[in-house]
């Protein structure tokens, strides 16, 4: 009973991070697209980006802090947080590279 109580209070707290934090990036972000003039249309690319972000911070840093403790649990491999941030800030960037060619 206890393992599942830890795990349904993990979910709820990745749920409500998650949550909180995709919003707050993601209204970041439409204010700086808007501020550059990206293209709208790609917009939804820096959202993927944000969460891939948020999925590096859970897995590295989030995961250890929780309610539900496994023998399990290992951070990622630097070269792959490495390889998930370059797509997280290209997917970031798409939008705004896209925004400058696409209007002149």
């Amino acid at each position: 009973m206890r393992k599942l109580l830890g795990f349904v209070l993990e979910i709820f707290r990745i749920t409500l991070i998650f949550g909180i934090l995709g919003a707050l990036g993601w209204e970041g972000l439409i204010q700086i697209y808007t501020f550059l003039g990206a293209a709208e249309t790609y917009s939804w690319s820096g959202a993927i980006g944000i969460v891939m972000i948020m999925f590096i911070l859970y897995r590295n840093k989030w995961q250890f802090r929780g309610w539900m403790k496994t023998k399990n649990t290992q951070k990622l491999s630097k070269r792959i947080v490495i390889s998930i941030a370059v797509v997280a800030l290209l997917s970031i960037a798409a939008p705004i590279v896209l925004g400058f060619f696409m209007s002149e």
